[in-house]
């Protein structure tokens, strides 16, 4: 085998690698509320928004409200920046 074929092999290897691991550190898992709770990673928590306890700040463009999943576990959200235009419509919440 040539030496450029040997490197460009390589090279293509490193790269998959690269890819590979960029790919799984975007991943984020979907856990329970309580789960959420004790982690200390990043997650995702899918629920719905109990109706009555949106707060939005227009000057801070801050959106506080409580998410309830399936299991009837609760827990507040603060999302910072502008408030989703389908946000009274949405069936279901997915806070990260």
């Amino acid at each position: 085998m040539k030496k450029s074929h040997i490197i460009g092999g390589i090279l293509i290897v490193l790269a998959l690698v690269l890819a590979m691991y960029s790919f799984k550190s975007t991943l984020t898992t979907y856990v329970t509320v309580d789960e959420a709770k004790a982690s200390g990673q990043r997650v995702q928590v899918a629920g719905l928004a109990v109706s009555g306890t949106e707060r939005y700040d227009t000057e801070t463009n801050n959106l506080v409200f409580t998410l309830r999943e399936d299991g009837g576990a609760e827990m507040r959200v603060e999302y910072d920046g502008p408030r989703p235009g389908n946000f009274d419509d949405v069936t279901k919440v997915v806070a990260i």
